[in-house]
């Protein structure tokens, strides 16, 4: 009797198809600098296709403070702006007192985590000690660090996370206060899944929606607008500036890596995948698109999610881009001895540099 070898697998599967000329379709091959443009044009429609965009009509931002605290280095204002008719994002602004405008603006979008935005602007709990301990391992309150430096920052709540959990989520946050990793991600990203949509896509929607509100701010800014992203938050920073061209300058901080990589070794949650897109690139082409803005790649050498040869891997292709772009000096790295966390060294005086 004839015998064959029995595959069950679809990760195998999936990973049968690299190499195949079924995936990557679209992966940078530019030979000057026109086909890289040409080659950008095309690919940011592909990858703002598997975004997804919300079928809502456009809505007044209808800003709403909440809160106004005074700090010894900023003024920390507490907004809620609307991104779709029944889709409300809550932010801080922290305006610094030591510096004069115009100010720099950058957008601090937080990672995986319980407290979402407010632990990042430095809203926490000091007799929490989940929530101190939190922030001391991770040296997460990066959104009121960048305004003791003198930005103005917008630090947004990322659909699923803080404040945007779904109820049962945000009772459980309540029986379990100790928990820092509680999130409505797969729920989220599941429902918008059937009416053809992705959560990382609704979060970059959001994102645009901030940069809307800092365009209507009072206080004077420079007009070139910064991002910075951590974890999850950096994949959320990656498609929004290859997809928004507002973004003059990223920070793309413990997140890049490549799909090959997440599918062969540690799925990621389901908020950091957009349908389709390997079809068409990997997440080294996606950020080539932000070429030739400045691009600043932070990565622990022992960081677990996004491993360290493949984040070097990922920054070699991006750079083909950036050379050939005639940028290579704008992107930048920064691989520090660590593990998952956000290390800051060079944020300042990148954004500094380009704002």
């Amino acid at each position: 009797m004839a015998q064959r070898a029995f595959k069950f697998g679809s990760l195998q599967q999936l990973i049968g198809l690299d190499g195949s000329g079924e995936v990557r379709r679209l992966a940078f091959a530019a030979r000057n600098a026109a086909e890289a443009r040409a080659w950008q044009r095309k690919l940011r429609r592909k990858v703002v296709a598997c975004l997804g965009r919300p079928a809502a009509s456009a809505c007044d931002l209808d800003p709403v403070v909440t809160s106004t605290q005074e700090t010894p280095e900023f003024v920390r204002r507490h907004v809620v702006i609307r991104a779709e008719p029944d889709a409300d994002v809550p932010l801080y602004v922290l305006v610094p007192k030591r510096a004069e405008p115009p100010y720099r603006p950058v957008i601090a979008v937080h990672g995986h985590g319980t407290w979402g935005h407010h632990t990042v602007a430095g809203v926490f709990d000091a007799a929490n000690p989940a929530q101190v301990a939190h922030v001391q391992s991770l040296n997460y309150d990066y959104g009121a660090q960048l305004a003791r430096a003198g930005f103005s920052v917008f630090v947004p709540c990322l659909r699923g996370h803080g404040d945007r959990m779904e109820p049962a989520m945000l009772e459980q946050q309540a029986r379990d206060p100790a928990n820092q990793w509680l999130s409505s991600c797969n729920d989220i990203a599941k429902a918008l899944l059937l009416i053809d949509r992705s959560l990382v896509g609704a979060r970059v929607f959001d994102i645009g929606r901030v940069i809307d509100y800092i365009e209507t701010q009072p206080e004077p800014n420079t007009g070139r607008i910064g991002l910075l992203g951590f974890s999850s938050g950096g994949t959320v920073a990656t498609f929004a500036a290859a997809t928004d061209r507002r973004i003059a300058a990223a920070v793309v901080a413990s997140s890049l890596c490549s799909l090959r990589e997440i599918i062969h070794t540690r799925p990621r949650c389901l908020c950091d995948y957009a349908p389709g897109l390997f079809r068409w690139a990997e997440m080294s082409d996606v950020a080539g698109l932000i070429a030739p803005r400045p691009l600043l790649v932070l990565s622990g050498t022992e960081d677990p999610i996004s491993p360290i040869e493949a984040v070097r891997a990922a920054c070699r292709e991006i750079r083909r881009a950036y050379t050939i772009l005639d940028a290579e000096n704008s992107l930048q790295t920064d691989f520090f001895d660590g593990g998952h966390r956000y290390e800051g060294r060079k944020v300042v005086p990148f954004f500094e540099k380009c704002l």
